[in-house]
């Protein structure tokens, strides 16, 4: 493969997406699959919008340092490796390291916003869309920001209202039609597993 084949994960905030990437990651040494998340490129806390009420919005696609992201997808596309801080959610608590992503042969990108920017969408060869219930993305997202973003229960239920559920509807399920695959989060996702799992083994 002369041009690395570009795959693109989407979904709302709690889809099930990482769970889905590692899944099918697994399947892949290193030098065959390499990933990169838009969820590392938010921009400086300072940058990130306020709603009405001065709350940031990190469910704003504004808030993303997007020029940054293409610009890394660029340079794994062209063969060159990308070193990028992990993100810390504003978490000052939270350990982060530096990630070394290698360029493959595939590489899979993966974010909420990811269709959402016409010069990455068209970028991907193959878009997915992991399509979840709200209820279930809800609790997902409750459990993993006061776990591990140091966040309150208030704090997550005012981010889901005013935050999540209007970005979702606004800027990420219009484009579940523009998606290739359409994975319902479900107890028989592995088996889209195996399908996208076999797609890439063609490709290799």
């Amino acid at each position: 493969m002369n041009t690395p084949y570009i795959i693109g994960i989407c979904g709302g905030s709690g889809s099930g997406k990482t769970t889905f990437l590692e899944n099918i990651i697994s399947h892949f040494a290193q030098n065959q699959l390499s990933t990169i998340s838009l969820d590392h490129y938010y921009n400086p806390i300072h940058e990130i919008p306020a709603d009405e009420n001065g709350v940031k919005n990190f469910d704003d696609p504004t808030g993303l340092d997007i020029k940054s992201f293409e610009s890394d997808i660029e340079a794994l596309m062209a063969g060159q490796p990308v070193f990028k801080m992990e993100y810390n959610y504003n978490n000052p608590t939270l350990k982060v390291k530096q990630m070394h992503i290698l360029p493959a042969p595939v590489i899979v990108v993966e974010g909420i916003f990811l269709y959402y920017f016409e010069n990455i969408k068209n970028k991907l060869a193959l878009k997915i869309f992991v399509d979840t219930p709200q209820p279930l993305r809800a609790q997902r997202r409750i459990m993993r920001d006061t776990t591990y973003r140091g966040n309150s229960a208030e704090e997550v239920q005012y981010s889901i209202v005013h935050h999540v559920e209007p970005a979702y509807q606004k800027y990420i399920l219009p484009y579940i039609y523009e998606s290739d695959i359409i994975v319902p989060n479900s107890e028989n996702m592995h088996k889209a597993t195996e399908v996208i799992v076999g797609h890439i083994q063609g490709m290799l």
